[in-house]
């Protein structure tokens, strides 16, 4: 898969789902649902992971990591450009198809390049692997929170115990 440009998350009130949307330079575009269920899954995994950063893990202390976590997660959504509108060409390509996959089962993995692998995989057939550096993991992490607020789901995430959720500001696009 080609390199990610953008990212959008929002909800689906119709299907109570999350409409996952990314789309790469090389002009492909993929899309998946995430259930309240599938985003309950993700969520543990995820904050895991972005914990187990090479910087974040090197702190001695749970307090400590978990400043420098939250730190690390204002600084990388600060630094990302939310708000836009999706982009999407006049006749991208879907490898997946034009209908949303339903992600039944989701893998995350940190990767030796210092971010993170999370595989979103349909009950049968072919599925997708995101390679997500530290910053667009952490911009996925807000867009998630936002259209969680939305879906109203009341499902207990935080980053960390200080960030608590993001505030929604609609369908934001990353």
């Amino acid at each position: 898969m080609a390199a990610i440009k953008q990212i959008q998350v929002a909800y689906d009130a119709v299907q109570d789902r999350l409409l996952a949307r990314l789309n790469t330079d090389s002009g492909q575009e993929y899309r998946l649902w995430l259930t309240r269920r599938a985003l309950k899954a993700l969520w543990h995994p995820l904050r895991e992971a972005l914990g187990r950063l090479p910087d974040v893990a090197s702190q001695t202390s749970p307090a400590a990591k978990e400043a420098l976590l939250s730190f690390r997660h204002e600084q990388a959504v600060a630094q990302a450009e939310f708000g836009g509108q999706f982009e999407s060409r006049p006749h991208p390509e879907f490898p997946l198809g034009e209908e949303p996959m339903l992600a039944a089962r989701i893998v995350v993995k940190p990767t030796t390049q210092g971010g993170l692998a999370l595989a979103f995989l349909p009950a049968h057939g072919q599925g997708i692997t995101l390679q997500l550096g530290e910053q667009l993991a952490h911009g996925l992490v807000r867009l998630l929170l936002e259209a969680h607020q939305k879906a109203d789901w009341r499902l207990d995430l935080a980053l960390t115990r200080q960030t608590g959720a993001a505030r929604s500001t609609g369908d934001a696009v990353h």
